[in-house]
């Protein structure tokens, strides 16, 4: 059977919630710095219809060539990319 000492409920509290050891740790912190602020823009492109506008930009470019669906395809996928970072969230985007 495992065993340990008894710890203090004290104890335990200030190692999960007070040290940067425990919940409050190096994941939250950069949870709380990127992740919010990649949501916040990426709802603000979505308001904005910066989306459609990126797509009409590349269909503009090169929707007139031969080729052209592909190009647009891909145009419109790299001003994506350049945004979000994520190819997941590239592929829904576009």
């Amino acid at each position: 059977m495992l065993m340990t000492r008894q710890f203090d409920l004290g104890d335990i509290f200030g190692q999960l919630y007070l040290k940067t050891e425990g919940l409050f740790s190096t994941a939250i912190g950069a949870s709380v710095q990127y992740i919010f602020l990649f949501i916040l823009f990426g709802a603000f492109l979505a308001k904005s219809g910066m989306g459609k506008f990126f797509n009409d930009l590349a269909l503009a470019l090169a929707g007139h060539q031969q080729g052209g669906p592909a190009k647009v395809a891909v145009i419109s996928s790299a001003f994506m990319g350049s945004i979000n970072g994520s190819a997941v969230a590239n592929v829904v985007d576009t």
